[in-house]
């Protein structure tokens, strides 16, 4: 079974001009999880049917997306993120360690009459 947001062993079951497919776990190959060609650069010694060590997420397109990449923090996890961007009105954008950010809505006053700059990290 994968496990979104978290690093997991998974098998490479096929190589295409996009990257690997890893094995989802079930019969159907509609299910296996891209690992884009930008994350098997320097990886030419991989083979179908090696065990790879990846963290999953969905990029922006909701697709089920695999990466070598160490994060911050995995799902269910604490961490100390950076800000990236804000906007005090709606949001802050917090760097995750992948292409994927985390956004988070200023709920409260408090929050939103503090000075966020780019500098300033956040404990989720």
């Amino acid at each position: 079974m994968v496990k979104i947001g978290k690093r997991q062993s998974m098998k490479i079951n096929n190589f295409t001009s996009i990257g690997a497919y890893l094995d989802g776990g079930t019969d159907d190959v509609n299910d296996n999880i891209l690992l884009p060609n930008n994350e098997l650069e320097g990886r030419d010694e991989l083979l179908v049917g090696d065990e790879v060590d990846v963290m999953i997420y969905r990029d922006s397109e909701d697709r089920l997306v695999a990466t070598f990449r160490k994060t911050a923090a995995t799902m269910g996890t604490l961490a100390k993120l950076k800000v990236m961007d804000v906007n005090p009105k709606l949001r802050c954008i917090f760097r995750l360690g992948i292409k994927k950010r985390i956004t988070s809505t200023i709920l409260t006053n408090s929050w939103r009459n503090k000075s966020w700059t780019r500098s300033t990290s956040w404990n989720l």
